[in-house]
This record gives structure tokens, C-alpha cells and sequence, in this order.
């Protein structure tokens, strides 16, 4: 009876195993199977709906699933009750929702979106049921090699990994490997990866993964050939993830940290089992600038979000702030935005114009290839032509690189634009002295260079923006200048309503007429800081009738608003939010100013006194907020009728002859600066004395002129006139005196005069430390200098003793990464 039964046994075991083996392996089918086997290859997976054109500057965002799984299945989840899904319309219809392509592409604000690409990078990760031998080492140097091959293309470009559980232990492989094999490959992806993402990553191994590796031999025994050691890898505390880790934080100081760790545990076994699959400790790296960010979620949950709930939203703000701060940081010291003014604050936006100017600027050109977009905005003057300019390139500063603002109302005004634009972008061109007599705007070396750079400019690098702005004589070579390049947009505003014609075949136009009834409204109260939706009747209808008087055209409703402002509340500080309680009645103001415009009816705007007073203040208000341009436009419509007024020598005059200069040179205007600059230095000589505060003052500012033309001699010569009477009128230790004398050795400088020039910084040194103090730009400036007259008469040691007490100086002021501070580290 024995003897049979053994048989028996043996055959009922072997039944067994059969039947549990053909049983795991319904429950865990072989990836050789066509139907189970995955879509992506082992490779970087596009997500299309980002950014897939490539750019040489941008991020790449590159997400690394984990252990036994795929692009196909690790970030999608199976999708919410659709009807109660009201807040993602993205998963309506949809079984599964991937967070990545489904959520994060309509989340990614279009600035950022714009510079982002997204890949999945897919590796062999699969350790159940017919898996091949892996290493964590190996599969590391597979992704630093496909994120290399891309990169090769790209040097330029930043990265964010994003890595989950295992795919984070893969991340950091990859860049030990680019440590180490940097010198033979062309591009260095290490100091191009700014951050990593770890999604429950076990960085000292994972407790729970013991029941992973008895299962994985479980499996072994029933011949499904599973891979146990790619789990045993992960145990925690192993030797091998201590030795990972400690060499990881050897190279990754610059990388920024994000860790997102489970607090909710996970259940396993049919509710039979749970615990952390990652616990904080060890998804948790041990570094003083890491984040560590805790979801209410358990392991799985950390990479699938099937809506936009407070997990999902905490790891997109996350991307997204890293994704800005990168871009931000990339453009530090390397964009360009050479516009040197801005919109008025009291400016009231026209969004029908901002709408169509936007639609327009994404239109192609028909028929020409000169530049991508082009626009013509025409307009009366003063219907707010470049404020619908300004308002755009401030909403688009992360669009374009670089955007150029030339101001296009003379000759001269061109010249002085191409220059500060061609010193913006580091190009070397010509002083205007070495090209004398230039016949057309053409032949100047700084609109050739710029011109000749932008057209360089490929598919790979950022679109550029160039503003022509005032291009009201359309005979003054403003042919000459309009840019080309296949990455270019321009924008061009002018009086004449044919500018168009200036423009590449194909150009848009735009008509800027004045204002809708209820804009001008609006405009002209917010001047008193009132809201017109809010105002009594009889104060809406006031203003009603001033803007109808004015014709609703933009600028006159903006000098009127200046006018009653001013002569309300001229002792009010209009900076200050609460200005508009301590006005007078509002009313009154209003009706005042009426009866003004009747008295003035038949009188030319531009004789009114009163109105020509309200837009010197106006004027005056503009150039305390740094907004040259639109001080440079009142003062420009002052003067002539001050001439015929006041009289050509009179000081409301030359005092507003001499403050539009300062405005030319605030923005690198100098030789319209120098211009109005010398009839104003010959009547105050002659009116008021060459000792006189206010001629010393003029003096200066022409002599200034000259030095930032290269003319240096001239400027020497107004110098030395101005700094003596400067000593016995100011004082030998004011600030006046002392930039003059400064200036008059930077002349001698420029002239190779070292031991003259020597000699005067030595004598302004100690009077600036004393009367500006020791760590004034002007005093490090001028401690600079006589570094550099050391240096070039071979007194190194001299030069080393200075530069060494500058250096620290600058350190505490300007902090070590300035610009300022490296200039003068290189000079050393």
C-alpha cells in the first residue's frame, strides 16, 4: 500500500506545481508575448505635446520610471468618475489619464511652456517573468549615454530629471557615469542637469523590498526566470546604495533637490500586508539645500494622478518654479533687453489693440522671407503708438532674446540707438570718430554689426524683437535699417499711415485711432485715482465732456489729467496710495478745468502757459521714475513754445533745454545730448558767468558727452575750464568737483597720459572715501582706475596692493558674482 501511494504523491505534487505555475503565469504573463510586451523602446519617448523643436537654449525635462515598468503604464492612472470630474476635461472619454501628457502640457504656462521639452526615457527594468541579467550601473550608463547623444546637438540646454522610486537610483548612476567619461565625450551633461526630482526614491534602500526578493525567488522556482538581483540591489542599508550615495554628493553640489516622499503606507496581499515602501529617511537625501516635500499618498501614488488633485498640483507648481528659475537664471548676464524706457504707470490699456497686435505678430509674412512677423502701427501723434509697443515687449521679455528698442525720429536718434544696442550685445564696432563724414546710415559700424548679427541668427537659438519706434519720416534711411533673419519679428510705429511700405512684403498693419469714449473716461480719472465705473453721475459726465473737447486722443486726455492733478494736490505725493484723500473736491477740479478749456478754446494747446507748466511737472514726474523716453517727449514739445513765449535766453528755457539733454543722456543719446547741450553752456556762460553752479553743471554734462564719443580731447579741455572755478564755487571736496576731476584723469587715461592721470586719482581718492565713503561706486571707480595706471606703467605691486583692498570692497557691495566684481578679477 506504501508502495503505491508514493507515485501517487509524486504525481500529485507535480500536478501542483503545474497547475500553480501555469496559474503565475496567467497573473504574470511573459513580456515575449506580442500582446504583453511594451510599445515604447528603450530610448527618450517625446511627450508631443510640449515644445518638440529644437532650440540651443531651454530645458528638457526627462521623467525615469522605476522597477518592472514602462512609459506605457508608470504615469497614467485609471481616470476618475468622469461625471464628477468636472474640473479636468482633459480625462473626460478616457479610461486611462497620463498626468504628464494630459495635465502638465495645458499646465505649463505658455512662457514656460515655450522653452520646456518633456521626454520619458524608457529602460529594462522588468525583473518577473523572463528577465534578462541587469546592473544599476549598466542602466546608467545607457541613459548618460541617449541623454548625451541628444545633448550633443544642444550644449547649451538645462535638464530636470524626474525620477521615481528606482529611476531616481538610475538618475544618479547616469551622472556618475557623465563624471566620469566627460573628457571623451563633446558635451558634459553634468553641469547641464540644474535639478532632480526624486519620487520616493530609496537613496539607503528600501526595507520592504525583502518581500520583493522572496518573491522573485518564489518565481525562480517555478521556472519563471525572474531577475532577484536588481531587487537585492535595494535593500536597505546595502553597501552598494552607500557607496552610490556618498559618491553622488561628491558631484552634485550645484544640482538642486527636490525629495517627495509617501506618508501613507502601502497595502499588499490583499489588505494582508502594509507598510512604507520607501520611508522618509531613506527618500530623503541628507543635504542642507535639499526640499523635502511629503504627499498623502502611499508608494504608487507618487507618479499616477488620475486628476488634478493636491499631489498632482504640488509636483506641477514644483516643475514649473524650477523650469522659471532656470530660464531666469540662464538669462542673467546673457539676454538682452535694450529698451530704455517703460510703459506709464497711469497708461490705460487698449485690450482690442493688444489683441490684434498679438494676432498680428503671429501671422507669417506672404511673400517674403526677410523676417518671421512683421507689424506697422500708424497713428496721429500722441493716439499711443509706443505704449501699445511697450506694453507688448514687457508682456514678452521671456519670448524674445534679444528685443532692441531704436528709436527712429532722426538720424542721429538711429545712431545713438544701433550703439547702445550693439554695446548691449557685446558687439565690437567702430567709435563714431574713426568713421567721419558718414553719408548714409548703412555705412555706420554699429548698424552694420547689429544688423549683420541678427541676421546670423538660426533655427536654434531664441526669436529677436526690434522696435522701430517714431519712424515718422519715412525719408530718413530708415530703409537702411529695417533688420533681416529667419528668427526675426519687428514692430514699427509711425505717423505716416503708408510705414508699411517700409516693411518686408507681407507686413501687417495696425491703425491706433484715438481712444473709445469710455477708455479716455477711465484715463483721464485715474489721474485722480478714481475708478470710472464707481464715480457720481455728474463727475463721470465732467470728464465726459473734457475728454470730448480733447477729441479722445490719448496723449491730450493724459496732459489734461496732468494738469487738474497738479493743480488740486500740488503738495501731494502722488506715489502714495492714499494720495486721492487729501484732494479737494474732485468735483470742483474737474469743473475748473473745464471752464479752463472753454477760456482757451480758440488757443493753440501748445501756448496755454498753464498747459505747458502741468507738462514740465509731468515731464519731471517721468524722468523720477526712470522713464526717459516719455520725459524726453514733453520736454521736446515744451521748448519751442517756451522760445516764443519766454524768449530763446530764458531760464525756463535753458533749463528745460538742458534737462532734455540729460534725458538724451540717459539713454546713450550723446550726440543729441551734445547738440542741445552747447547753445545752453554759450548763454549761461554768457548770462551767468562761467563761476556760476548752473554753467559748471552744463559744462560737465557736454564734456560728458564728448568722453562717450571718444573724443577725448575735447572733453579734456571743458574739464580743466570747469574744475577750478568748480574748487572755489562748490568746494574742493563736493561731489561735483570730485567726478570732474575724475573724468579729466580718465581722459588723460584714454590718451596714454598714466603718470597725469595718476596724479589726479590719487588727489580724489581720499576726499571720495571721506566725503562719499570708502565703498561709493565712484570711490571704487576711481580706485579701479589708478589700479589700471599701476598696471600700465609696469608698478605691478603697486597695482596688486590697490586691486586686492578693491576686490574686497566690491565683494561686500556688489556680492562676488557681479559683473562688476569679475571685471575686476579679470583685470588683476
Amino acid at each position: 500500500m506504501e508502495i503505491t501511494s508514493r507515485p501517487r504523491l509524486l504525481w500529485t505534487a507535480a500536478l501542483s506545481l503545474l497547475v500553480a505555475r501555469l496559474i503565475l503565469q496567467i497573473f504574470m504573463p511573459s513580456r515575449l508575448d506580442s500582446d504583453y510586451a511594451q510599445k515604447s523602446g528603450f530610448e527618450l519617448v517625446p511627450v508631443d505635446c510640449f515644445n518638440s523643436s529644437l532650440r540651443a537654449t531651454g530645458v528638457d525635462i526627462i521623467l525615469v520610471h522605476g522597477l518592472g515598468s514602462n512609459p506605457d503604464t508608470t504615469w497614467q492612472k485609471l481616470a476618475k468618475n468622469v461625471s464628477r470630474n468636472h474640473t479636468d476635461p482633459a480625462s473626460q472619454g478616457k479610461q486611462f489619464v497620463n498626468w504628464v501628457s494630459d495635465f502638465l502640457c495645458e499646465d505649463f504656462p505658455p512662457e514656460v511652456r515655450r522653452h520646456a521639452r518633456v521626454f520619458f526615457y524608457n529602460y529594462d527594468s522588468y525583473w518577473k517573468n523572463d528577465a534578462i541579467e541587469e546592473r544599476r550601473s549598466r542602466l546608467g550608463h545607457e541613459l548618460f549615454e541617449e541623454v548625451t547623444s541628444m545633448a550633443v546637438k544642444t550644449p547649451e540646454r538645462s535638464i530636470i530629471f524626474v525620477g521615481h522610486s528606482y529611476g531616481g537610483l538610475v538618475i544618479k548612476e547616469a551622472l556618475l557615469k557623465a563624471q566620469h567619461l566627460h573628457s571623451r565625450r563633446l558635451v558634459d551633461i553634468l553641469p547641464q542637469t540644474k535639478a532632480i526630482i526624486f519620487l520616493g526614491t530609496p537613496h539607503v534602500g528600501s526595507a520592504s523590498i525583502s518581500l520583493s526578493v522572496k518573491a522573485a525567488q518564489f518565481f525562480h522556482a517555478f521556472g519563471l526566470a525572474p531577475l532577484p538581483s536588481i531587487v537585492e540591489a535595494i535593500t536597505h542599508d546595502s553597501v552598494e546604495l552607500q557607496d552610490l550615495h556618498r559618491q553622488f554628493e561628491a558631484i552634485s553640489g550645484h544640482v538642486r533637490i527636490v525629495n517627495f516622499h509617501e506618508e501613507r503606507e502601502t497595502l499588499g496581499f490583499w489588505g494582508l500586508w502594509s507598510d512604507f515602501a520607501v520611508k522618509k529617511q531613506s527618500a530623503t537625501l541628507d543635504r542642507p539645500n535639499a526640499e523635502t516635500i511629503g504627499l498623502y499618498t502611499d508608494h504608487s501614488g507618487l507618479n499616477k494622478f488620475g486628476e488634478r488633485d493636491s499631489n498632482y498640483e504640488m509636483i506641477r507648481n514644483k516643475l514649473i518654479e524650477l523650469v522659471k528659475a532656470i530660464i531666469a537664471n540662464a538669462r542673467i548676464g546673457a539676454s538682452v533687453y535694450s529698451v530704455p524706457q517703460k510703459t506709464d504707470k497711469l497708461y490705460t490699456e487698449r485690450r482690442n489693440l493688444s489683441d490684434r497686435l498679438e494676432e498680428k505678430l503671429n501671422k507669417p509674412l506672404n511673400g517674403s522671407d526677410q523676417v518671421a512677423h512683421a507689424v506697422a502701427i500708424s497713428g496721429l501723434g500722441g493716439a499711443g503708438k509706443t505704449q501699445l509697443a511697450l506694453r507688448y515687449v514687457e508682456r514678452h521679455k521671456l519670448h524674445y532674446d534679444p528685443i532692441l528698442w531704436i528709436d527712429a525720429r532722426s538720424q542721429e536718434a538711429i545712431r545713438s540707438s544701433f550703439q547702445r544696442c550693439a554695446q548691449g550685445l557685446n558687439l565690437l564696432t567702430e567709435t563714431y570718430s574713426t568713421v567721419p563724414n558718414m553719408a548714409a546710415l548703412r555705412d555706420d559700424p554699429a548698424v552694420r554689426v547689429v544688423l549683420s548679427w541678427l541676421q546670423n541668427r538660426n533655427h536654434l537659438q531664441d526669436e529677436w524683437l526690434v522696435i522701430l519706434d517714431s519712424a515718422d519720416d519715412l525719408n530718413n534711411g530708415i530703409r537702411d535699417v529695417i533688420p533681416s533673419g529667419v528668427r526675426g519679428s519687428i514692430i514699427l510705429t509711425s505717423r505716416d499711415i503708408e510705414c508699411d511700405k517700409v516693411l518686408p512684403p507681407g507686413s501687417q498693419r495696425l491703425q491706433v485711432g484715438t481712444m473709445e469714449p469710455s477708455d479716455a473716461i477711465s484715463f483721464l480719472l485715474r489721474h485722480l485715482n478714481l475708478n470710472a465705473t464707481e464715480v457720481p453721475e455728474d463727475i463721470h459726465n465732467l470728464a465726459q465732456s473734457i475728454c470730448e473737447n480733447v477729441q479722445h486722443l490719448a496723449l491730450a486726455v493724459h496732459l489734461a489729467g496732468a494738469h487738474i492733478r497738479s493743480s488740486c494736490a500740488k503738495d501731494v505725493n502722488f506715489e502714495s496710495d492714499n494720495y486721492s484723500n487729501t484732494y479737494l473736491n474732485p468735483r470742483n477740479c474737474l469743473e475748473r478745468y473745464l471752464q479752463h478749456q472753454e477760456n482757451h478754446r480758440n488757443q493753440p494747446l501748445q501756448n496755454s502757459t498753464a498747459t505747458l507748466t502741468s507738462m514740465l511737472g509731468l515731464a519731471s514726474t517721468h524722468m523720477h521714475q526712470g522713464q526717459w523716453k516719455e520725459a524726453e517727449d514733453l520736454f521736446v514739445q515744451v521748448i519751442e513754445p517756451f522760445k516764443r513765449i519766454l524768449g530763446a535766453d530764458h531760464p525756463g528755457t535753458l533749463n528745460s533745454m538742458n534737462t532734455l539733454a540729460s534725458t538724451y543722456m540717459h539713454q546713450g543719446r550723446w550726440k543729441e545730448a551734445e547738440e542741445h547741450l552747447i547753445p545752453v553752456v554759450e548763454a549761461r556762460k554768457r548770462l551767468l558767468g562761467l563761476e556760476h553752479p548752473n554753467t559748471l553743471t552744463s559744462m560737465h554734462n557736454l564734456a560728458s558727452t564728448y568722453m562717450h564719443q571718444a573724443r577725448w580731447k575735447e572733453a579734456e579741455a571743458i574739464f580743466v575750464q570747469v574744475i577750478e572755478p568748480s574748487k572755489g564755487v562748490l568746494g574742493v571736496d563736493h561731489p561735483d568737483t570730485l567726478a570732474s576731476m575724475s573724468n579729466l584723469a580718465s581722459t588723460y587715461m584714454r590718451q596714454r597720459r598714466w603718470k597725469e592721470a595718476e596724479d589726479l586719482f590719487m588727489q580724489v581718492i581720499e576726499p571720495s572715501k571721506r566725503v562719499l565713503g570708502a565703498e561709493h561706486p565712484d570711490t571704487l571707480n576711481s580706485m579701479s582706475n589708478l589700479v589700471l595706471t599701476f598696471s600700465y606703467q609696469g608698478r605691478w605691486k603697486e597695482a596688486e596692493v590697490l586691486f586686492l583692498q578693491l576686490r574686497e570692497a566690491r565683494k561686500r557691495v556688489l556680492d562676488v558674482e557681479h559683473p562688476d566684481t569679475l571685471a575686476n578679477v579679470g583685470s588683476i
